[in-house]
């Protein structure tokens, strides 16, 4: 039998057996049709201020590194994260992921400018409070070891650079000799990781962010199409097709959704052509997700909820969409309603609009608010 089709067959029988090479993002609903795995390549686009980073956090990273404790060695799996933070520092990064938990674990609100003293404010945190932070700064740490963080701007070429090297060590490049049925010498490059069942996750937050570079004798700035084009094609050809990772761009919409054609002649909601002023990201990528406020832009009827009445008594916005605008694996051309608790970048899935009977118990974030 072909090699391929061997292949083919041991991973229906790896499905079969629970061994499948699959991580949940940790969304019930979204997460029945997209996941992570190896050769994914996932794309998260949006306007400013959509909840893009705090979503591909969720669900590429915190998620799923809750589920790999747990299960690690029940689906005989790992796990390793490459983490390209171009617009917020490490610190910044971190200190949002221990807001998270310190939101989950204690319900406890506390956003980054009061975790860190920014700016006005000066207010300590209470005793009692404090061992709660330090708790949940601590709890960090064991992430720490399979995650890189990089922080600051890189161009397309250092991001590949520093991926190279990471897939050097954790894999050799094979290369093997061949003649075409043409009578050409080519030579086969096939990477073999150490451990092929070792998903890596690459994060590029954001695409936009990468500093400019010299392709080809001539230099291209940032955000240049040519330039963004550069990024997704390593994206795909190199880490994702040759060494097998799966990479999740965060990429900010260029062309406003705020266009006066548009709102007159369209709904608001994210259309795969928001992605076109943005290179070949959507093209290239196998799944495409798109993060929406609704309330922004005066939709106040997305997907069927009541929008304003997920705006809380402060004025707080608690409601984002996400839209599954491309999918190779699954479904795709469908929408999802989150609760969006914005002090710490923590979403919940929403019950169906048509299952609300209550807003004020997704508009109203109860817990202890520390400011």
């Amino acid at each position: 039998m072909k090699e391929e089709l061997v292949k083919l067959k041991q991973a229906v029988d790896d499905g079969i057996a629970g061994n499948s090479i699959w991580v949940p993002i940790g969304f019930t609903k979204m997460g029945e049709s997209v996941g992570i795995g190896q050769k994914i390549y996932t794309l998260i686009g949006g306007a400013s201020g959509t909840g893009k980073t705090a979503f591909a956090d969720l669900a590429y990273v915190l998620q799923p590194y809750s589920w790999f404790k747990k299960h690690r060695e029940e689906h005989n799996i790992e796990v390793r994260w490459l983490y390209f933070s171009m617009e917020r520092s490490k610190q910044y990064k971190l200190a949002k992921w221990a807001a998270i938990r310190l939101y989950l674990k204690y319900n406890i609100l506390l956003d980054v400018p009061t975790f860190l003293g920014w700016g006005n404010r000066k207010n300590h945190i209470p005793g009692e409070i404090y061992a709660k932070v330090t708790e949940s700064i601590d709890a960090l740490e064991p992430l720490l070891d399979y995650i890189d963080i990089s922080e600051g701007t890189k161009n397309p070429t250092g991001i590949y650079q520093h991926v190279k090297r990471y897939a050097e060590h954790h894999g050799v490049m094979v290369e093997t000799p061949y003649i075409t049925k043409d009578g050409i010498a080519r030579t086969l490059k096939e990477y073999k990781p150490n451990n092929p069942r070792l998903v890596t996750i690459i994060v590029i937050d954001h695409a936009g962010k990468c500093k400019g570079e010299t392709i080809e004798g001539s230099f291209y700035h940032p955000q240049s199409k040519q330039l963004m084009d550069k990024i997704s094609d390593y994206c795909g050809s190199t880490f994702r097709d040759l060494y097998g990772f799966s990479p999740v761009v965060i990429s900010q919409f260029n062309r406003g959704l705020e266009d006066v054609q548009r709102r007159v002649k369209t709904e608001m909601s994210p259309l795969p052509s928001d992605f076109k002023s943005t290179g070949n990201f959507y093209e290239d990528s196998d799944i495409a997700l798109a993060l929406y406020n609704p309330y922004k832009l005066g939709d106040l009827s997305n997907l069927g909820y009541n929008i304003s009445a997920l705006v809380d008594s402060n004025g707080y916005n608690r409601f984002r969409s996400c839209y599954v605008l491309k999918n190779s694996y699954g479904v795709d051309d469908i929408a999802y309603g989150y609760q969006f608790i914005g002090e710490v970048g923590m979403m919940n899935e929403l019950p169906k609009s048509t299952e609300i009977t209550d807003y004020t118990k997704y508009s109203q974030v109860k817990a202890r608010i520390i400011k």
